[in-house]
């Protein structure tokens, strides 16, 4: 029983010290396979498919890194989200990056003076973005338990094996 309760503990530790990270997108599945591999490595991964509801959560659980989609709802773009982090006091200090399959020069300018450190362009591979992300909190100065995996067996195909 204290093996039990001592390993919840320490797992309950681990979570509120691992980094924080906000994944804003539309796509559900896109969402779930980043989540994914956010968790293997030893983030903790909220989710948010809508940019008001991202800015709550940005507001109120404070994660190390925001990454959104360029296009997630019409009236309120992933860019707008970006932004309004940006000039929010309470949120402009995290950083920011921009996961999109609309590659467009406008995008792109309005991605960097929203402040963000990385544009990456779907499809793009969890490890890459897993990278980004590390980059991020190494830049940020961020210190917290973090176990970059690149290159790693994926989570899905690595319990497959052990099945």
């Amino acid at each position: 029983m204290a093996t039990a309760v001592g390993a919840l503990r320490s797992e309950t530790e681990r979570r509120h010290e691992a980094a924080r990270v906000l994944l804003v997108d539309r796509s559900e599945d896109s969402l779930e396979m980043y989540v994914e591999w956010c968790r293997h490595v030893g983030l903790v991964a909220m989710t948010a498919t809508e940019p008001a509801e991202a800015l709550i959560q940005a507001r109120t659980h404070r994660p190390q890194v925001v990454v959104a989609d360029v296009r997630i709802r019409r009236g309120f773009d992933g860019l707008e989200l970006l932004e309004q982090l940006r000039c929010d006091p309470a949120t402009s200090g995290i950083p920011r990056l921009v996961l999109t399959g609309f590659i467009s020069p406008a995008a792109r300018e309005l991605a960097e003076l929203a402040g963000c450190q990385a544009f990456l362009l779907k499809p793009c591979a969890p490890e890459r973005l897993v990278e980004e992300i590390a980059g991020a909190l190494r830049r940020s100065g961020a210190r917290v338990p973090f176990t970059a995996a690149a290159g790693s067996t994926p989570p899905r195909e690595r319990s497959r094996r052990h099945a």
